[in-house]
């Protein structure tokens, strides 16, 4: 219970430096004039405290100029990977609310939930989703991330991939309701990159976690590869060493995963297809 309790508040925390600027984790100073001196100076530290005054105040657009001129080096720190992945976080709409209380990540599946509780999204935010993920990427894998640094891809992760099912197939009208002619089988290659990378970074983060808050995920992530590696067809990405390069197959297990309805995805078909099956249940659960 107080390992819940000590990642949930570190989450809280985290959701602070996006929702707020991270007024409450990052300013130096009350004075608005210590920052002043730093913005029209152009090295890595200047850039970025200047990026987290900006990102302080809620300036995203600001905040992502500061970030995009700090140089490779400096960006592969952790704290600062944080920084500048919040400041795309936010431009994307990425609030932490929609976890509160835990049992919204795990009483439903949760693509389901996410695409049910977004609405307006653009392929604009999914796109700063996934500036934000390769951010924290630049730190190294989940091994060589902080805890901080992986709680925060593993809930980018899932809200990046609400994002676009909300976008693709909460379209026609946008009500919370999954438009009858969604196929995520059918999506672009490009859209399947960015849900494939996601559940990529998803797995491999929370299994770097210890806290039982995220169990349910990790055990139903491991369900699912397990099952997609029984189909026939090497569609398990959770074996894949690089969430940039996925194959074909992987791929498909990607779009499975999206498509089922019993641990994660949005049940497509409903009644009348997948009917809260898994991706084992057949052609109307995967994309084999």
């Amino acid at each position: 219970m107080l390992s819940n309790l000590r990642i949930v508040s570190k989450i809280v925390l985290l959701a602070l430096v996006v929702a707020f600027g991270g007024s409450m984790l990052l300013a130096i100073g009350c004075s608005k004039n210590y920052f002043e001196g730093f913005a029209t100076q152009t090295d890595d530290e200047s850039l970025f405290y200047t990026a987290r005054e900006y990102l302080r105040t809620a300036d995203y657009p600001n905040a992502i100029l500061s970030c995009t001129g700090l140089s490779a080096n400096y960006l592969k720190e952790d704290n600062v990977a944080i920084v500048c992945a919040s400041a795309y976080a936010g431009r994307c709409g990425y609030k932490m609310d929609w976890f509160l209380p835990t049992n919204h990540v795990l009483a439903t599946p949760i693509f389901t939930y996410m695409f049910q509780q977004l609405s307006g999204t653009t392929a604009g935010m999914a796109t700063d989703c996934d500036t934000a993920e390769s951010i924290l990427r630049k730190i190294g894998g989940a091994t060589a991330r902080s805890d901080d640094a992986n709680m925060f891809m593993a809930l980018l992760s899932i809200y990046k991939i609400g994002v676009i099912v909300n976008n693709l197939a909460d379209a026609a009208p946008d009500d919370g309701t999954l438009d009858g002619a969604f196929d995520a089988c059918a999506m672009s290659v490009a859209n399947q990159n960015l849900i494939g990378s996601a559940l990529w970074e998803l797995n491999s983060s929370v299994n770097q976690l210890t806290s039982t808050f995220f169990t349910a995920i990790k055990a139903g992530l491991a369900a699912n590869c397990t099952a997609l590696g029984l189909l026939g067809t090497p569609e398990n990405f959770c074996l894949a060493t690089d969430p940039t390069a996925l194959t074909v197959n992987q791929l498909k297990g990607a779009m499975s995963t999206i498509k089922e309805g019993s641990l994660f995805g949005v049940n497509q078909g409903g009644a009348g297809g997948c009917n809260g099956g898994t991706v084992s249940a057949g052609v109307q659960c995967n994309c084999l």
